[in-house]
């Protein structure tokens, strides 16, 4: 069976699984699809799916300032169905853009770019700002941009293409470029100063990183180059977007298109959902208006965590506050949330992978997914508690 991998926003479409194995996935993939699983309970004890979904209904349903969190794993027609939920309750709505990709993601969809197919089949240069695909979406380099041999780019890594990473640190993409012939590894202590060293050399001017130079050399080489920015380079920006935006725009002579580098799987959907709706990335349906991350935790009394897992990724001072509130949590996967929260609802829905319908690549890309098996899936459960029934 061939399925498309929801491990994170690359949504890989080559993954078999036949005979108990799992082929082509990366240990990402093999997590999600091989983890150990979450269990249905309520207040403690196990019980089937149905009665989970029954009983989340009821503590939903008794909220009083409800919060949804998460939906950056699930696919579209679940984060639509969320939405319309939490207008029918007043609930507020949030995931983790706003924590790191979200400002990234909406610059991207201001401008035009490239397809991750379109740079596979012709990118040159590739700069990963603030990203570590080795960790975080491990098969990018592989089957998009430095090792693959397609298109205009039959010689791959060796004569075909280019890699540079900025970084903090030398993370073990940034170890990859320095030891490469065609890589680069710009060790940055402040974005701001690269950003400036790109705008200097542009002009033939030297700012404080020279290796600036050798990287829009090997621009001019090509008709499509790009950085792929993570959230490193939003945290490093420190809301400065707008010098950012100001360099890509000196670089489209270069043909330097900008495509975030995003883990979640779905994230790109929510972003463009939610802007599509409310303008912004968290939003607060009972008062109407947009809220911060930090409102959102510390409002609700009734906690909805939808394919996340806060206590692993959103700051202590913020997801801490959860344990004092009611949570309901529908995850797949075991998870440390899961252990710490004190859930009064966990829901086991099967995995993304596996539900059907559409999410959206990183690159804007709508991705069908494999399978249709709705019965208890993520979309199944949103349903039940906007219908109030299972």
């Amino acid at each position: 069976m061939r399925i498309v991998c929801t491990a994170c926003s690359c949504l890989c479409d080559d993954i078999v699984i036949e005979g108990g194995k799992v082929y082509h996935a990366c240990r990402k993939g093999y997590n999600l699809l091989r983890g150990e699983r979450e269990v249905n309970t309520v207040d403690g004890e196990k019980c089937d799916f149905e009665k989970a979904v029954k009983s989340a209904i009821d503590v939903f349903g008794n909220a009083k300032r409800p919060l949804i969190f998460g939906l950056d794993n699930v696919n579209c027609e679940t984060q639509k169905l969320a939405l319309k939920l939490a207008k029918n309750s007043g609930a507020i709505v949030a995931d983790h853009s706003t924590l790191s990709c979200g400002e990234l993601i909406k610059l991207a969809i201001s401008r035009k770019h490239a397809t991750l197919e379109e740079f596979r089949d012709r990118g040159y240069v590739s700069i990963y700002w603030g990203s570590n695909p080795h960790n975080g979406i491990p098969r990018h380099l592989s089957r998009f941009t430095y090792y693959p041999r397609s298109g205009k780019r039959q010689r791959g890594y060796e004569e075909d293409r280019f890699l540079v990473v900025v970084d903090v640190r030398k993370s073990e993409t940034a170890k990859i470029a320095e030891k490469s012939k065609s890589g680069l590894f710009i060790r940055v202590e402040k974005d701001s100063d690269l950003i400036d060293s790109f705008l200097k050399a542009l002009e033939g001017k030297a700012g404080k990183y020279v290796e600036v130079a050798r990287a829009l050399k090997e621009m001019e080489k090509s008709d499509l180059n790009a950085i792929f920015g993570g959230s490193g380079l939003y945290f490093g920006l420190n809301g400065g977007l707008e010098s950012f935006e100001g360099m890509l725009d000196r670089l489209a002579d270069l043909n330097v298109h900008f495509i975030p580098a995003n883990t979640k799987a779905n994230m790109r959907g929510f972003v463009e959902l939610m802007l599509k709706e409310t303008g912004s990335l968290c939003y607060d349906f009972g008062e109407g208006e947009a809220c911060s991350l930090k409102e959102a935790f510390s409002l609700c009394d009734v906690a909805l965590i939808v394919g996340a897992d806060p206590f692993r990724t959103v700051p202590w001072t913020i997801s801490s506050m959860i344990r004092e509130r009611e949570v309901i949590l529908v995850n797949s996967l075991k998870s440390v949330t899961g252990r710490l929260c004190g859930s009064r609802v966990k829901i086991s829905p099967e995995i993304s992978c596996f539900s059907g319908g559409t999410m959206v690549r990183s690159d804007g890309v709508e991705v069908r997914l494999s399978g249709g098996g709705k019965e208890r899936s993520d979309e199944a459960v949103m349903l039940s508690l906007l219908n109030q029934e299972v």
